[in-house]
């Protein structure tokens, strides 16, 4: 799929509009970047590091915990910087999802961005956060979704595959709504 339509989809269906009023104790927020590369629409994931103390090991997007004075995608946009060496300006974030709530309380906002060409960060990642940068291959990785048994059907809970790699909890929730938006 074109990276354009998957663009003019998630815009039809998500808007820019977040509640910054509902801040949680734990509130977070990530960036879902997506990318062309030998055209075919890719999205950056990392593997957090396995010495954090949550969430280790873990494929996750880039992101973290919001600070004082900061707005969600402000928050994600710098974690975005911090983690993997990225700067995205905020004029290429096109969309937020619908927060979602990970297993250890945390509340996670998730913005997407489209870049015109991949990022350069495969070899300037922040070590003490990520143990290494995924530029997954978007539409593979849709087509491996299964249903998490480890949670009743109507929890709609789902994990995704990227060759060893599994992918569940908050981040495949995040992936789901953007496959239900595109597919729709």
């Amino acid at each position: 799929m074109d990276l354009s339509l998957v663009e003019a989809r998630l815009k039809r269906q998500f808007s820019l509009q977040w509640e910054e009023d509902t801040r949680h104790h734990q509130s977070a927020a990530v960036l879902i970047v997506l990318f062309s590369q030998f055209g075919q629409t890719k999205m950056l994931m990392i593997k957090r590091a396995m010495t954090l103390k949550i969430h280790r090991g873990e494929i996750a997007f880039p992101g973290g915990m919001i600070e004082d004075n900061e707005s969600f995608l402000e928050t994600a946009l710098r974690e975005t910087n911090e983690e993997i060496g990225v700067h995205v300006p905020q004029e290429k974030v096109i969309a937020c999802l619908k927060p979602v709530e990970t297993l250890t309380g945390f509340e996670v906002t998730p913005f997407i961005a489209i870049l015109d060409s991949p990022p350069d960060c495969l070899d300037s990642f922040n070590e003490d956060e990520v143990e290494e940068v995924l530029f997954l291959p978007f539409l593979k990785v849709l087509s491996t979704q299964q249903r998490d048994i480890g949670h009743p059907p109507e929890d709609e809970m789902f994990v995704y595959w990227h060759l060893h790699h599994r992918i569940w909890g908050a981040s495949a929730k995040m992936i789901f709504q953007i496959a239900e938006a595109i597919f729709k």
